[in-house]
C-alpha cells in the first residue's frame, strides 16, 4: 500500500459508500510498503534475481522457460527465503 489518498477510509466509503465498503475490506488484506523500498523497486529485485538465476541464456521456447522458473520457485519455497506461485 502507498500513500495515496484512496487508501484512506473515508475515500472508500465516498466511493461505494459504508454497507459495500463494509464488505469489501472484509475481503482485503492491506499490505504496506516496505520502509526502505517502494512498490516499483521490490517487483524489480524479484525480476533482477529470477533473470540472473534462471533466464540469463537462451531459453529454446516456452516450455523450458516454464520449466526453469518452476525449479527456482521450488528451490526458493525450499529454502524458505521466498514464496511463489506459478
Amino acid at each position: 500500500m502507498d500513500n495515496l489518498n484512496a487508501h484512506f477510509w473515508p475515500s472508500s466509503i465516498e466511493t461505494f459508500g459504508e454497507a459495500r465498503d463494509r464488505q469489501l475490506l472484509n475481503r482485503v488484506k492491506f499490505i504496506d510498503t516496505p520502509k526502505h523500498g517502494t512498490w516499483l523497486i521490490m517487483p524489480e529485485i524479484e525480476i533482477n534475481v529470477t533473470d540472473r538465476q534462471c533466464t540469463c541464456g537462451p531459453i529454446p521456447d516456452k516450455k523450458a522457460l516454464k520449466r526453469n522458473l518452476k525449479s527456482l520457485v521450488t528451490d526458493w519455497n525450499k529454502k524458505g527465503k521466498n514464496k511463489m506461485d506459478i
